[in-house]
């Protein structure tokens, strides 16, 4: 059986924010526990929708 992480953010409609924050820490997640699988989930409806519109698919 796989193992796995699971991340969940509020979300950020700003890209810079997103990428130095967010993306960051589930990057070193993913280097720390290369075994495991990292998913990233936003809980904030508003801001997967804002971003879907954009093109960017974030799961909730």
């Amino acid at each position: 059986m796989k193992q796995a992480i699971l991340v969940v953010a509020f979300g950020s409609t700003v890209d810079s924010a997103r990428e130095h924050n967010i993306d960051s820490v589930v990057e070193h997640i993913r280097k720390s526990y290369p075994d495991y699988t990292v998913e990233l989930a936003f809980s904030s409806r508003i801001i997967v929708k804002r971003l879907r519109e954009r093109g960017i698919e974030i799961p909730t």
